[in-house]
């Protein structure tokens, strides 16, 4: 049998471990991982290779000259541009008249392949997956039926919520006619050819491994794989260290290395030539030529070729020290901080975050970026951030700000873009929600806003759609600022824009402005000429609306429901329109109450091709003018309007699950449970939805019900089943 070996990943997931390095030979116990599992297909019976070259091909090369393979043919086939992971197969297999195996370099795995090979040639399908039950993100997940047919497949698209935790380990066994089903160019098996294939019905199938397999996805999991294979091989110790030095079992010492008065502790890897003295180790991975002084502490760290530590320095778990980095005497690094190559610490700081060619990360929270009041993270951050922004999107950008100022901040995020080639259009000072408009009505590719949260900084990133950049978006955000750049063959633009504001006027009136109201409204300053003068009575219901929320007010004082305030905007809306798009956590109520007035709605999220039609609802101005519309044709106070809605109510509560979120989810699904936005159950004629946290531990239980009692005995209830799930 042939198989097709992918060896072109960058391994973005690894950080600093593989910068200039492919995913595919990062060492596991001493041993390249494209290595360990060319020999594992060896063994199975594969004798002709054909791997798939992109990034660093050489080096691939180099670390594919291993003995163990001498019998075996290796074949290399080098991408001009990337192909992904299927086309990949059709560069290397252009013609193909028997079954072969794909399989990406990057991922380690334990098992035996000869019974999947005979499981795939029993059904005669154009392709078995051979699947894991595995913790892994950024893989796809799938179920199947009791013959092995996949029955449903979750791509690996962030966004998309695992269907299992029954994960696509990327090994795959196909048919030559699967050839003919791969479409030309840039394809991925995962993302494109599984999903396209069954939904046209064609039979695919898995095969659920029992050994060990991981993705190298984070540093986290590639420690783990070390571990694991250091507990299968034993100690292998190349270089016998002093008398003074002691060793603990499993570890792997590579040769030529210098071990004095030092604390080897299990499950530690030692690449060659190092040169330790004094230093205390603990399940960690070092490559070549690391360099540790006397009182050096190092814990379930990676540290990269010739990384060095100074005396008394301190590495914390998951952290990862690139190539040519040296962390000065006393210097802390906490747990999961990464420093990229070439970079020096000084001496007794602690480094509180990232360090990214120079640079601290800045991780987008729903498109949010802080800069906390007295951390140095300088212009340089912007201007980096400015240079990111436009690449990502590969256009024209806007940028605005709340503050004169922040006008320092802006220039030089527009420095940024300029720097790559690209053209910035400056708003100056500017309304949040007007600046959102400029950016979607005027076909911006993507916008920047300066404001203020108390004395920090904040920095708000919009996609051409004026939202927030998507849990995806951010990601590729993230890459592209971690991998830094470089200045483009000419400069951008710089040119003043003051076209918005007459728009976003325009486009609020086009919703009807109400002739009255009988609320007492609290506007926004853009809202402040458009709206009648409002009762100033004191004991009428309130509406207030601020820059980035609106909030309804009985005569108490005490508000209404934030649901209650969408559902009042989405009927409006509906008078004029349908369906009618809405957050995926509207109550289930909101279906009943739109079909009573004549109109459907459609619950989409951040990731939704039609996401760009949720706008309105997520503008509070838009929102205002729309209940308030809503009360003046019918002639109600909100209270009244509340009052004639189906009684309903909605309670919720967090909860955290020590199990993957994939595990929970094939769990609830097992008893009935209805797979959407989470997970959706009806019981007691009320509704339950089980919906995934950003940290992957945690659910949010929203229970609802025609009144208080039964919502809140059905978050309990719900509550109680998520705490008793136990892993298999």
């Amino acid at each position: 049998m042939k198989a097709v070996v992918w060896a072109g990943g960058f391994g973005t997931g690894l950080g600093p471990l593989t910068e200039g390095t492919p995913a595919a030979c990062v060492p596991i116990a001493g041993v390249p991982c494209i290595v360990r599992s060319m020999r594992l297909l060896a063994s199975s019976g594969v004798r002709e290779f054909h791997v798939s070259l992109f990034h660093s091909p050489q080096e691939v090369r180099n670390v594919l000259s291993d003995p163990a393979l001498a019998e075996c043919t290796v074949l290399y086939h080098a991408e001009s541009v990337p192909l992904g992971t299927a086309g990949a197969v059709k560069n290397c297999l252009p013609f193909c008249d028997e079954d072969f195996l794909v399989i990406r370099g990057d991922c380690s795995f334990d098992f035996d392949l000869t019974d999947a090979i005979a499981f795939h040639r029993s059904h005669r399908g154009p392709l078995t997956v051979v699947s894991s039950r595995a913790e892994a993100s950024g893989v796809g997940t799938l179920l199947a039926d009791s013959e092995g047919r996949i029955t449903r497949y979750s791509p690996p698209c962030d966004g998309n919520l695992p269907c299992s935790d029954e994960v696509d380990t990327g090994i795959y066994l196909c048919s030559s006619h699967l050839l003919e089903l791969i479409p030309n160019g840039c394809c991925d098996f995962s993302k494109d050819v599984l999903p396209q294939l069954l939904g046209q019905n064609v039979p695919l199938y898995r095969y659920a491994s029992q050994g060990y397999w991981s993705d190298l996805g984070s540093v986290s999991s590639y420690l783990k794989c070390n571990r694991r294979f250091l507990a299968m091989e034993g100690d292998r110790i190349h270089t016998v260290p002093d008398s003074e030095t002691v060793v603990e079992s499993p570890c792997y010492i590579g040769k030529n290395v210098s071990l004095q008065g030092c604390h080897v502790g299990p499950y530690t890897v030692i690449g060659d030539n190092c040169i330790l003295k004094g230093t205390r180790l603990e399940g960690c991975v070092l490559e070549s030529g690391v360099a540790c002084s006397v009182g050096s502490v190092a814990r379930n760290a990676v540290l990269c070729h010739h990384a060095v530590l100074r005396e008394d320095s301190r590495i914390g778990d998951d952290c990862v020290i690139g190539a040519d980095c040296e962390i000065g005497s006393g210097a802390t690094v906490p747990a999961g901080v990464k420093i990229y190559p070439s970079n020096r610490i000084p001496p007794n700081v602690f480094v509180s975050g990232s360090v990214h060619h120079k640079l601290r990360t800045l991780i987008p929270d729903e498109g949010k970026i802080l800069f906390p009041y007295g951390r140095d993270f300088g212009g340089a951050m912007i201007f980096e951030i400015g240079r990111a922004l436009a690449e990502q999107f590969d256009g024209d950008v806007v940028v605005g700000r709340a503050e004169q100022r922040d006008s320092s901040a802006a220039m030089t995020f527009c420095g940024g873009v300029i720097s790559c080639g690209k053209n910035v259009y400056d708003t100056g000072i500017n309304d949040l929600q007007r600046f959102r408009f400029t950016v979607r009505n005027y076909a911006f590719r993507c916008g920047a806003f300066f404001q203020r949260n108390y004395s920090n900084l904040v920095l708000r990133l919009f996609d051409g759609n004026g939202m927030p950049l998507s849990v995806s978006q951010a990601d590729q955000f993230i890459r592209i600022l971690s991998e830094g750049g470089c200045c483009g063959e000419q400069e951008g633009l710089y040119r003043v824009f003051r076209g918005g504001s007459k728009s976003y006027l325009s486009y609020l009136r086009s919703f009807g402005l109400p002739s009255r109201t009988n609320l007492r409204v609290t506007p926004s300053q853009i809202l402040l000429p458009l709206l009648p003068r409002s009762s100033d009575a004191s004991a009428c219901e309130r509406l207030r609306i601020g820059d980035e929320w609106i909030r309804a007010e009985r005569h108490d004082g005490d508000p209404f429901d934030e649901s209650y305030l969408t559902l009042a905007a989405c009927i409006s809306l509906g008078r004029k329109e349908s369906p009618v798009y809405v957050p995926q956590h509207l109550p289930e109520i909101a279906d009943r109450i739109a079909s009573s007035y004549g109109f459907r709605i459609r619950r989409i999220g951040a990731e939704d091709p039609h996401v760009r039609k949720l706008y309105p609802l997520t503008d509070p101005n838009v929102c205002a003018i729309l209940i308030l519309r809503l009360l003046e044709e019918e002639r109600c106070g909100f209270g009244d309007f509340v009052a004639s809605l189906p009684p309903f109510c909605v309670k919720h509560r967090d909860v955290s699950v020590p199990m993957s979120r994939g595990a929970v989810l094939r769990r609830l699904s097992s008893v009935g449970g209805d797979l959407g936005d989470g997970m959706l159950f009806r019981d007691r004629g009320g509704s339950v939805r089980v919906i995934p946290k950003e940290n992957p531990n945690i659910f949010r239980v929203f229970g609802e019900a025609a009144n208080s009692e039964t919502a809140e005995e059905l978050c309990e209830f719900y509550t109680k089943k998520l705490k008793g799930l136990k892993p298999d």
